[in-house]
């Protein structure tokens, strides 16, 4: 799933609570740890 970048300033990442980054696609979308770089699945924070 592709997450607009006008939202993704509000993504987290499920492991680490940090901001997600955008990178090469894997099973749970597009976005990386930004503080582990792993590939993550992401929560809200709003």
């Amino acid at each position: 799933m592709s997450v607009p970048k006008t939202l993704q300033k509000f993504l987290r990442s499920d492991c680490c609570r940090a901001e997600c980054t955008l990178g090469k696609r894997h099973d749970y979308g597009e976005q990386y740890c930004g503080k582990c770089g792993k590939p993550c699945c992401w929560m809200t924070k709003m």
